[in-house]
């Protein structure tokens, strides 16, 4: 993750944005919150990886 966004600038607010669409988009395909639950927890945790390289 870190050399695929270095240099890109993402910033924290558009990593949380992108969160929330990724968090809507599984809604809106009724994906379970068990199935959910660890998906948004991988993409949380590419936080340090993405944001302001």
């Amino acid at each position: 993750m870190r050399d695929t966004h270095k240099g890109m600038k993402i910033t924290q607010q558009e990593f949380i944005r992108t969160g929330e669409h990724l968090a809507a988009a599984l809604d809106k395909f009724k994906v379970s919150a068990k199935d959910k639950e660890p998906l948004l927890n991988t993409f949380g945790g590419l936080q340090n990886d993405i944001i302001g390289l």
